[in-house]
C-alpha cells in the first residue's frame, strides 16, 4: 500500500481548506484513478490523505494536481508519501490518534472508519486494503480499550465537562457562554445530556444557532437565575467579579460547585463560605491537563509497541495469502529437501533469534 499524505504537520489550515474533498469529489476521484488503482481518501479538517495500493505514487500526485488546480512543485511542499509497511504503519498511527495534534484523540477512528466504508461504497477497494483497513480499526478499539490515551482528557473544556457529569449535576449556570471558553465549555457539557443556561450581553440572533436547546439570558439577571443551577461556571474577560459572596446570598443559600475558567477571576473566592460550596478555577484544570499529558505519553510507549506488533501481523497475514496459491510447490519442495537440508538453510539464512524461534515451534517449545 501508499499513502499521499497533507496533514497539519506541513500543511497550514488554507492549504488543507484548498485540498479537502467534499463526498461528491471523492467519488468523481475515485471515477478518475479506478482503472489504475484501488483509493480510500481520508478528508478531515487537519489531513488529507490518499491510500492506494498502485506503486505509481507520481500518476496519483499528477491527478490530484490536476483535479486540486495546484502545480506538483508546490504540492511537494506539503506531502510526505510512505511506502509499503511504513504506509501500514502510518495508517496505525493515524487510526489510533497518535498522529493527531491532540495525542490519542477519538474523533479519527470514526473518520478513517467512515473513509473506508465510503470508498468500498463508491467501488470494491480489493483484499488487500480491506485487510489494512480493518487491522487498522481493530488496532485503534484495542488501543483505546487497553491503554489510557484515550481516558485522560488534556482539553479544559473535556475535564469541566467530565466533572459536571461525574457528580449528576442536571442544571448549569454559565457566565460568558458566547466567549470562546465559555462556548467550547458548553460543548462538551450539552455532550452529557445536561441543561445550560448562559447569559450574554449581546442580542445578535444569528449567534444563537451555535446556542440551540440553551436557555439564553441577559447577563444583568444572571443573579436571578443562580438558583435554578446547581452548578455555575465563569468565563468571561471582565476585569471585575461576575459572582459575588454578597450579591449571592440575595438570592440563594444553597450550596453550589463553582467553576472559575477567567483570568483574571470572575468569583469571590469568598463563595465558599457558603456551607457545603466548593470553587475551582482555570489553574486546577491544567494542572489537572498536564497531569493527563504525562500519562498520555507514557502511555503512547505502550501503544506504538502494540501498533509495531499489530503492523507486523498484517503483513504477515497479506504475506501468507499472496503465497497459498504456491502451497502445492512449497510442500513439494520441502518433501525434496528434506528436513535436514531445510534446517541448514534456515540456520544460514535467519538471524539466531529467527532460527532459535523456528527450531522451537517443532520442537513444541512457546
Amino acid at each position: 500500500m501508499y499513502c499521499i499524505s497533507i496533514s497539519h504537520r506541513l500543511a497550514d489550515i488554507g492549504i488543507r481548506e484548498g485540498l479537502a474533498f467534499s463526498d461528491d469529489e471523492k467519488i468523481a476521484f475515485t471515477k478518475l484513478v479506478k482503472p489504475h488503482t484501488n483509493i480510500v481518501i481520508l478528508s478531515t479538517c487537519n489531513r488529507i490523505e490518499l491510500y492506494s495500493d498502485n506503486e505509481n505514487i507520481e500518476y496519483i500526485m499528477d491527478r490530484l494536481c490536476c483535479f486540486k488546480d495546484i502545480s506538483a512543485a508546490e504540492l511537494k511542499n506539503y506531502v510526505n508519501v510512505f511506502e509499503g509497511s511504513g504506509a501500514i504503519r502510518h495508517l496505525y498511527r493515524v487510526a489510533c490518534g497518535m498522529d493527531s495534534m491532540i495525542l490519542g484523540e477519538d474523533e479519527i477512528l470514526g473518520q478513517v472508519k467512515d473513509a473506508y466504508y465510503f470508498a468500498n461504497g463508491i467501488s470494491d477497494i480489493g483484499y488487500e486494503m480491506h485487510t489494512i483497513f480493518r487491522g487498522a480499526i481493530t488496532c485503534a478499539k484495542k488501543i483505546k480499550t487497553d491503554t489510557f490515551i484515550s481516558k485522560t482528557s488534556v482539553s479544559v473544556g473535556t475535564l469541566v465537562g467530565n466533572m459536571i457529569a461525574e457528580r449528576g449535576i442536571k442544571n448549569v449556570l454559565i457566565i460568558g457562554i458566547r466567549g470562546k471558553i465559555g462556548k467550547i465549555t458548553a460543548k462538551n457539557i450539552k455532550a452529557h445530556g445536561i441543561d445550560i443556561i448562559g447569559t450574554s450581553r449581546s442580542h445578535n440572533t444569528d449567534e444563537r444557532v451555535e446556542l440551540d436547546d440553551i436557555d439564553i439570558i441577559p447577563y444583568n439577571q444572571r443573579y436571578e437565575h443562580i438558583d435554578r443551577a446547581e452548578a455555575v461556571i465563569s468565563a468571561t474577560t471582565s476585569p471585575h467579579y461576575t459572582i459575588t459572596y454578597s450579591e449571592v446570598l440575595k438570592y440563594t443559600h444553597k450550596p453550589k460547585l463553582y467553576i472559575d475558567l477567567a483570568v483574571p477571576k470572575d468569583i469571590d473566592e469568598n463563595i465558599v463560605k457558603i456551607k457545603g460550596s466548593e470553587l475551582y478555577n482555570i489553574d486546577h484544570f491544567k494542572s489537572l491537563a498536564e497531569s493527563n499529558n504525562r500519562i498520555r505519553l507514557k502511555e503512547a510507549d505502550r501503544a506504538e509497541i502494540m501498533i509495531d506488533n499489530m503492523t507486523d501481523d498484517v503483513i504477515k497475514e497479506l504475506y501468507f495469502h499472496s503465497i497459498l496459491k504456491e502451497m502445492d510447490n512449497i510442500k513439494s519442495v520441502m518433501d525434496s529437501l528434506g528436513y535436514e537440508k531445510i534446517i541448514y538453510r534456515a540456520r544460514d539464512n535467519m538471524s539466531a533469534e529467527e532460527f532459535k524461534k523456528f527450531i522451537e515451534i517443532f520442537m513444541g517449545e512457546k
